[in-house]
């Protein structure tokens, strides 16, 4: 990327995911993490993952748990996703610059 985007998503909460979110976010980026699960790095121990979820909202990260991604849509601002409850539910539009899939 040419410059830091000022509001990236991250679809996935696994470790790389989550990884090259803390970067951006670091950089200045917004960052909001999209995961079809109840939890982030769901290979972990489920209570490491709780205290590294909790870290990671103290460093500024927005997460969207239980929660898939629809559709996506390229505009001229960046990217539109649409997303609903992993259980059913209303779809949201949500927009991004940039959308790191991992």
């Amino acid at each position: 990327l040419a410059e830091i985007p000022k509001r990236l998503a991250v679809v996935g909460g696994g470790v790389i995911g989550l990884e090259m979110g803390s970067v951006w976010r670091r950089l200045g980026a917004e960052v909001t993490v999209i995961e079809y699960l109840d939890r982030i790095v769901p290979g972990i121990d489920a209570e490491i993952g709780k205290n590294f979820l909790r870290i990671l909202k103290k460093q500024g990260f927005k997460f969207k748990l239980s929660t898939g991604v629809v559709a996506s849509e390229l505009t001229d601002a960046g990217v539109t996703l649409t997303v609903a409850p992993s259980g059913g539910g209303d779809e949201t539009k949500l927009d991004f610059d940039v959308v790191l899939v991992a």
